[in-house]
């Protein structure tokens, strides 16, 4: 990284499942920051949600098989795509020497089912994403590491991708948002 005490903001977004050591990347992430210096990382939980009960409790839904393939596939390869799962970030942060941390999760839609304006636009947008971006996102993790067969790939995003289109379930998933501060009195 950077040179000891350079920087005084870090921001970290998006790399969840390209990590192999997070509080590594934390603690340069800590030695690169002037004292005072602000850290903030963002990342998404990868398993989609829904609040209908038919969906939320069906254990063989396919969002709970696709996250469940894919901590798999990460595990498999020393990467984590658990980042933003049970305040892990915030751990390793609060472990790396940052004070004032704090934690906060988002729920972001995913089609344009909100009755909010901006969530439903925010919802348009993330749907054509995701949607685009599906595809992209399995084949090396399923072909590669898992061994699939690329029929069994191209089946599997067309379950998730009729899914995620379906805004009767009302799809989202959690992005989750830590920053602290590295000591002003650190020397």
């Amino acid at each position: 990284m950077y040179g000891y005490h350079t920087t005084h903001f870090v921001h970290i977004r998006a790399l969840y499942g390209s990590i192999s050591d997070w509080g590594e990347l934390y603690r340069q992430a800590f030695r690169s920051l002037e004292p005072g210096g602000w850290i903030e990382n963002m990342e998404i939980n990868i398993h989609m949600y829904s609040d209908i009960p038919e969906v939320r409790d069906d254990p063989d839904q396919i969002f709970k098989r696709w996250a469940k393939v894919f901590w798999e596939a990460t595990d498999m390869i020393n990467r984590t795509l658990r980042i933003a799962m049970n305040g892990t970030q915030r751990k390793l942060m609060v472990e790396a020497g940052f004070v004032n941390v704090v934690e906060k999760t988002y729920q972001v839609p995913c089609g344009a089912w909100s009755s909010d304006p901006k969530m439903k636009k925010i919802g348009a947008y993330n749907l054509a994403f995701m949607d685009e971006s599906l595809e992209g996102f399995a084949l090396f993790m399923l072909r590669e590491i898992m061994k699939w067969e690329y029929e069994e790939v191209q089946l599997f995003v067309m379950e998730m991708r009729k899914a995620i289109r379906d805004s009767k379930i009302r799809p989202y998933y959690l992005m989750t948002n830590v920053f602290g501060q590295k000591p002003e009195e650190y020397k």
